[in-house]
């Protein structure tokens, strides 16, 4: 069972684009509502705009409460949405409209997905990282097989890996960093580990990425 959730006051609705609605949740778009969210999990509902006359709504979700990566797979790619870009530095930015909720009711929305194709999967060279570091439609970075050196002139070859962070979110916490939020509550509002923005402040973790 899916939940379908409603929210009062300047009215709930996800984006007009085409006759499509999307909604955003972790950084990540779907065309209507993504399965296993619900009212127990989305602490605010905040609507951005890109200034052409297209809106997204996001579904913040509370503390702790992550997308599983099955339903991470049903995300549609970003440039297939008009307006992602300035949803997106929306959301990063933490700026948009924040909604009253005022209930939940719950609906089923099945057909929506059960059946429904995935977004076609794309992976591409990050610019100035070719060969290294690769991202998906989805916003997910992977370290290509390489080789290192080790002691003794022993050369060991590393295979590829995803890593934790995606693409926006680093760019996120980098941009919180320069503007003087402290790691603590940075590590809150992305839901990661101290550790790891302590490791992205210092630059021993994607100091490659700008």
């Amino acid at each position: 069972m899916f939940l379908i959730l409603v929210a009062v006051g300047a009215g709930l609705c996800s984006t007009q684009t085409a006759g499509k609605k999307y909604y955003l949740v972790g950084g990540l778009f779907f065309e209507g509502m993504p399965p296993g969210v619900g009212s127990d999990n989305v602490a605010a509902f905040i609507i951005h705009e890109d200034g052409a006359r297209h809106e997204v709504t996001e579904l913040r979700l509370r503390k702790g409460i992550v997308l599983s990566e099955e339903v991470r797979e049903y995300a549609t790619p970003a440039d297939e949405v008009p307006g992602a870009e300035a949803f997106l530095m929306s959301y990063r930015g933490g700026t948009g409209k924040k909604l009253p909720i005022g209930g939940a009711v719950q609906t089923l929305k099945k057909e929506e997905w059960i059946g429904k194709a995935f977004p076609e999967f794309k992976v591409k060279d990050i610019e100035g990282q070719e060969g290294r570091y690769q991202i998906s439609s989805q916003g997910r970075i992977r370290c290509m097989p390489h080789y290192v050196k080790c002691r003794g002139g022993h050369v060991r070859r590393l295979p590829m890996k995803v890593l934790e962070l995606k693409y926006d979110e680093v760019l996120q916490i980098k941009r919180m960093l320069a503007g003087g939020v402290h790691p603590y509550e940075i590590a809150e509002k992305m839901g990661i580990s101290r550790k790891m923005v302590s490791r992205i402040k210092s630059g021993r973790s994607y100091a490659w990425l700008d």
